[in-house]
């Protein structure tokens, strides 16, 4: 047959056109409720990211209220052959007292002025943590039953004051033990 003779039928695309119009409505508003229920979610999580940084603030402040009014004071006893030294550190400031086995007993002396006078500045109530670092292979027993009594002392007149012993290991017993 000819393209002449060939009968036409009429195809109405309006349906079909109708139907892609309904599924491309549908997708649209899908993805928007997808974006919807996303900017919710985001919204939702940065007010709880906000909530929780402002809880985390509130604690740090909290703390550093409590922990301000703590001084820690830092005493090292240390020994280089026949020379010692004993160190005080306390809030960016460091006193020395070299020694020998003539004025041990000053030392002691020197250390309970020096707390004592650090102890006068602070208020009672706040507590003071004192550190008393030594290395028990390096100093004399004399020297640590001195100031260990002089710290002694200092708390039965301070009740804030804390005192902790703190032996310090050298570095060759690490290696050692290591």
């Amino acid at each position: 047959m000819s393209a002449k003779g060939r009968k036409l039928i009429p195809t109405d695309l309006t349906p079909l056109l109708d139907v892609i119009f309904i599924m491309l409505f549908m997708v649209m508003i899908g993805s928007t409720k997808t974006a919807a229920e996303k900017v919710k979610k985001a919204e939702a999580e940065a007010e709880a990211a906000k909530e929780e940084k402002r809880l985390a603030l509130e604690e740090m402040a909290r703390y550093d209220a409590l922990y301000s009014d703590i001084l820690t004071i830092r005493v090292v006893l240390t020994r280089q052959e026949e020379n010692r030294v004993v160190s005080i550190f306390t809030q960016g400031e460091e006193l020395r007292f070299p020694y020998n086995w003539e004025n041990v007993n000053k030392a002691g002396e020197f250390t309970k002025e020096k707390i004592s006078d650090i102890l006068n500045k602070k208020e009672a109530s706040s507590p003071v943590i004192l550190l008393f670092e030594y290395n028990n292979d390096n100093i004399y027993k004399s020297d640590f039953d001195i100031l260990k009594g002089s710290f002694t002392a200092l708390q039965g007149k301070y009740t804030n004051l804390f005192v902790h012993l703190n032996e310090i290991t050298s570095k060759k017993e690490e290696n050692e033990n290591g």
